[in-house]
């Protein structure tokens, strides 16, 4: 996909969840790649940014959402690009509410990083 600013990362973890819910299987593993900071919540249906605290807040509610689905065998972050410390943090905050982990990507070296961790067992 593109960038289009603005990332809804609440969103983006609901679907997850609600995904999982719909699943038949009994074991679903989320990946969620992203830059590690949310900047949009919804809110009525619609995305708003220039609230931090309210993204992030939206996220954290959204991650513990999928933490308590009983077909989420493991979350795992993909943080791109991690140089800024206010990302990091917040991709750790995330992925602490939804019980995962993040794992830092050269987005150079997303696909083989993806590859290693999919051949890896789930610790869950």
């Amino acid at each position: 996909t593109e960038p289009r600013g603005f990332t809804n990362t609440g969103a983006a973890l609901k679907v997850a969840a609600e995904a999982a819910q719909r699943s038949r299987s009994g074991r679903t593993l989320v990946y969620l790649i992203t830059d590690g900071l949310p900047e949009a919540y919804t809110k009525n249906g619609e995305d708003v940014a220039g609230h931090p605290d309210k993204a992030m807040a939206y996220a954290k509610e959204q991650a513990r959402h999928l933490a308590r689905e009983r077909n989420v065998a493991g979350f795992v972050m993909l943080l791109l690009e991690p140089k800024d410390e206010l990302y990091v943090k917040s991709a750790e905050a995330l992925a602490k509410e939804a019980r995962g982990r993040v794992i830092a990507v050269d987005p150079a070296e997303l696909a083989r990083t993806l590859l290693k961790e999919l051949r890896a067992p789930i610790e869950a």
